[in-house]
């Protein structure tokens, strides 16, 4: 949907939105809504249908990547790892 740019510069523009109510009369939108500026994220990483997030590391001269993995994998046994996050190595 496209509209004047009046109306998408500000949050006052949705001020000017209607949806039709069940007895077919215009209701405005702030009648049952309410928004504030705020700050949030611009995109968020998923894989598959599951938010995520990519950490990245280098590996110490003479160190081996299978060494690496291990440390990884105890510390999320150390710090105790919820169940419901998941590890992987990409």
């Amino acid at each position: 949907m496209e509209v004047e740019p009046r109306f998408w510069q500000n949050p006052d523009g949705l001020q000017h939105l209607y949806v039709r109510g069940t007895n077919g009369v215009q209701v405005p939108l702030s009648a049952f809504t309410r928004y504030e500026p705020s700050t949030g994220a611009l995109a968020v990483n998923h894989q598959g249908q599951f938010p995520s997030v990519t950490i990245s590391f280098n590996l110490a001269s003479g160190v081996a990547l299978s060494d690496a993995v291990t440390a990884i994998e105890s510390a999320e046994q150390e710090i105790g790892l919820p169940a419901s996050i998941h590890g992987g190595f990409m």
